[in-house]
């Protein structure tokens, strides 16, 4: 039997303690590549610091190591000061692999300072040292070469670029390297205003990371695709991404996608009206980072904040973040300076300075006409539009606004004139309908959005349906409970459409996971009948849920519930009021909460959310397809529950914390942390005989039930609260 290898940290660890540090040094080294997995970042650098100075110059590499570590953390003068320290020793000692790579390290530093320039020039040298066999090192260069091209506008030199990538990855066979090189690719057609099909990319990129082990690319596939949720206003979307990836990115110590996330998280709660909580998140983003010369996310930061004091009608605050944000951009980052000037633009038309507003609106409109970025372009000439309209300047109003509709009719930019956008465009429509008259795309927005229309043509219903499903299920339609079903099957059925959407929940881009084939449904319901008649009586349980919801109905496609499409059914949830939903939303914001530091908005919203878990999802309804479902809303209760107890805990109010602790025990009794939180509060208390009896409780739950023994995290602190 062979036998089991020691952990290289180990052996790394006993060699710097012998202060043997040229076998500790090469040890590292030949270990780097674990070592610089996210997750062990924090672990590397303290390796590092005990290493002394001069070793990095009889072993260069390290010094590689150390500035590919502060890169990562997201300390990238830190970073830097490395690589200008590493080149000079790699020339010396003719190392050429390690000079191509010092170079990429260092063209990625300057992209995410901004110096694109220089990281062009970094690459072009790094190529110079390249071996010509390494496919990987010249992919890797040439797509970070790329990637500066776009950020300097020059998108045809980017995408021919990305083109020599992409066909070295396919030759080589290289999945990930395609992968890696779509999502590059999908930036430029994102700035470029393709939403839709950036959209699909990053969806296809997050998908394939999703089910890989590399968690680093995942963390920031799900970051780029939250910005894109954001531009195209599904806040719930980007919502749920951001809250799930933050918690792993923080773990990970990946503190180069950690800023932007907190970014967006606080773009998500500003326009879901959340002032006070995105404030916070804002303001928590911007102190954590170290200057405006790192990543553009410091200057993203002061937008959102100029941003959500002009939505709470604090002009004076919303001019200062404008200003600091302009003065943060450079000539290298003209995109920057556009929508630092698009943003004054706005904070000035707030200000009633309508003159001012117009310098500032024209001048960034006139770079995204030129660079050609539709999505940017129509925005900046329905902003221009609105400023010629309170100017009572009519012929300019209708002939940019004109222009503005053109595009957003051709590339689907439907959403900026919703209600609920932010800065709204709805209000230009009537006025350029007195002054042009209508059109065919006038009419659709008119059907989307008008306020009118969208009230009368609305369903017969004055009140939203109301359906519970936590404990029981119940169902209330304009006010009246149904107190019988007429077939239990219409019953199933709504609970098993509506269980689609909680395992929708964690994938929110995966839209076609909430339909079920009509077949499916035929097979759960009816296993033992023949599929036509099993066909038969699913029509005849979806038309009585139909009725149900929408009375007198007398066309099923018609239906605003109960969709049917592709041999597919799913229930429309949106104009539904449902606690699971309730629940979940509770259970994020509560999440956003305790990840930017609120920990009394956490502990408010986690508690709303274990008064609304009355009980397990519909437990009457006996189907093994609806396991999944039931046991996912079952943890995050439990996920909850603990989250209570561990600030409680913090907070040194331990009648709390053995108050949810308890809960969870008792619904569960194998969960290891819930009966560590209630030793550690006896313990607090001075009750040693009651940590004693619940050491004992844990190891017979677990012993009984899962035939485990107690781990050694609960055996070292029952020692230490006994010791």
């Amino acid at each position: 039997m062979s036998k089991k290898q020691p952990d290289p940290v180990v052996l790394i660890e006993q060699a710097l303690s012998r202060k043997d540090y040229i076998l500790g040094s090469s040890l590292l080294i030949e270990y780097s590549r674990d070592l610089l997995q996210p997750g062990r970042l924090p672990e590397l650098r303290t390796i590092l610091d005990k290493i002394p100075k001069d070793q990095f110059y009889s072993h260069p590499k390290l010094i590689l190591l150390a500035a590919n570590a502060d890169y990562q953390s997201g300390e990238l003068k830190a970073a830097l000061r490395c690589l200008a320290t590493a080149i000079p020793v790699l020339k010396k000692s003719r190392d050429s692999s390690s000079l191509s790579a010092a170079y990429r390290y260092l063209s990625y530093i300057y992209q995410d300072m901004g110096q694109n320039q220089k990281a062009i020039q970094a690459c072009g040298l790094g190529l110079k040292y390249l071996d010509k066999n390494d496919y990987r090192g010249r992919a890797g260069l040439l797509a970070a070469m790329a990637g500066s091209y776009w950020r300097l506008l020059d998108y045809k030199k980017a995408s021919k670029v990305y083109g020599r990538v992409m066909e070295i990855y396919i030759r080589a066979g290289d999945k990930e390297g395609q992968i890696r090189t779509l999502a590059n690719v999908s930036a430029i057609t994102k700035t470029l205003g393709y939403l839709e099909k950036a959209r699909k990319d990053k969806e296809e990129v997050l998908r394939f990371y999703r089910d890989s082990d590399n968690r680093r690319s995942y963390c920031l596939a799900a970051v780029n695709l939250s910005s894109l949720y954001l531009e195209m206003f599904e806040l719930e979307k980007a919502e749920v991404l951001l809250t799930m990836v933050i918690p792993e990115i923080q773990k990970l110590g990946l503190g180069m996608a950690l800023g932007p996330a907190r970014v967006h998280l606080g773009e998500v709660q500003m326009y879901q009206g959340r002032f006070a909580e995105a404030e916070k998140t804002l303001k928590f983003a911007l102190e954590n980072t170290d200057s405006s010369d790192e990543a553009s996310y410091h200057f993203t930061c002061l937008i959102a904040l100029s941003s959500l004091h002009r939505m709470q009608n604090n002009p004076a605050l919303s001019r200062k973040y404008a200003m600091e944000a302009l003065d943060a951009t450079s000539k290298e980052r003209p995109l920057d300076t556009a929508l630092a000037q698009y943003n004054i633009s706005k904070v000035c038309i707030a200000s009633k300075e309508y003159a001012r507003s117009r310098y500032y609106a024209v001048k960034s409109l006139a770079v995204y006409a030129e660079m050609r970025m539709e999505y940017k372009h129509s925005l900046a000439l329905l902003n221009l539009a609105d400023i010629y309209l309170l100017q009572k300047k009519t012929e300019p109003f209708v002939r940019t606004l004109s222009q503005g509709l053109k595009i957003c009719q051709k590339y689907e930019y439907d959403f900026f004139f919703q209600g609920q956008y932010p800065d709204s465009f709805w209000h230009l429509i009537p006025a350029y309908l007195k002054a042009k008259g209508t059109s065919k795309y006038i009419d659709k927005l008119s059907q989307k959005f008008d306020p009118i229309k969208t009230i009368s043509e609305g369903p017969p219903s004055c009140r939203r349906p109301e359906v519970s499903t936590l404990g029981s299920l119940n169902a209330s339609i304009d006010g009246h409970l149904i107190e019988r079903w007429k077939r239990a099957a219409s019953r199933q059925v709504l609970g098993i459409l509506l269980s689609k959407h909680i395992s929708a929940e964690e994938n929110s881009q995966e839209d076609l996971e909430q339909f079920v084939p009509s077949e499916v449904l035929s097979l759960m319901l009816w296993p033992k009948k023949s599929l036509a008649t099993a066909s038969i009586n699913l029509q005849v349980a979806v038309a009585e849920l139909r009725r149900l919801f929408e009375p007198g109905i007398k066309d099923g496609k018609h239906s605003k519930y109960i969709e049917f499409r592709d041999g597919r059914y799913r229930i429309n949830i949106e104009n539904i009021d449902l606690d699971f939903r309730h629940f979940i939303s509770d259970v994020r914001k509560g999440k956003q909460a305790e990840i930017t530091g609120q920990h009394p908005a956490a502990l408010e919203y986690y508690r709303q959310a274990v008064d609304l878990y009355r009980g397990d999802f519909l437990p009457d309804i006996k189907l093994v397809e609806m396991e999944g479902p039931r046991e996912q809303l079952r943890q995050l209760y439990f996920q909850v529950l603990l989250s209570l107890a561990r600030l409680h805990l913090k907070q040194g109010q331990l009648d709390a914390a053995i108050k949810y602790s308890e809960m969870a025990v008792i619904r569960e009794r194998c969960l290891e942390e819930a009966h560590r939180i209630l030793i550690s509060s006896y313990s607090m208390k001075g009750r040693k005989d009651l940590v004693s009896k619940q050491y004992q409780q844990c190891r017979t739950a677990l012993r009984r039930d899962l035939g485990l023994e107690i781990s050694p995290e609960t055996v070292a602190l029952y020692r230490e609260c006994q010791g």
